[in-house]
């Protein structure tokens, strides 16, 4: 059974611990890097997290695949949820895992088609 874990959690622009200037109305954009447990390397997966207010701001309408709503932007409350859904996705292989991560975040080989 492969149990994905959580390596990296990286925003462009945002270092942790640091805070978008406004954490109750925002929606930064993250990429996490996730891999087997006890396993060299990782696939890169893309989400949005964004709080009700931020999301408002956006243009709608929208799609809702890749996004984490949250009351306010916190690194901890991220990490936790991205752990939540980890722990619900061990599967038998790697490839079923990514595809289970890829229904709620965007995995970077969604589309990949080797040649």
């Amino acid at each position: 059974m492969i149990t994905p874990v959580l390596k990296e959690l990286f925003c462009p622009g945002l270092e942790k611990p640091a805070l978008p200037p406004n954490p109750d109305d925002c929606v930064v954009s993250l990429q996490a890097s996730i891999g087997p447990k006890g396993e060299r390397g990782e696939d890169l997966f893309f989400f949005t997290v964004a709080t009700p207010s931020g999301l408002l701001r956006e243009d709608l309408p929208r799609w809702g695949r890749g996004i984490l709503l949250v009351e306010a932007f916190s690194w901890v409350v991220v990490e936790r949820a991205v752990e939540r859904l980890l722990s619900q996705s061990r599967r038998e292989s790697w490839a079923e895992v990514a595809a289970v991560l890829n229904h709620e975040l965007n995995w970077e080989f969604e589309n990949f088609k080797p040649s």
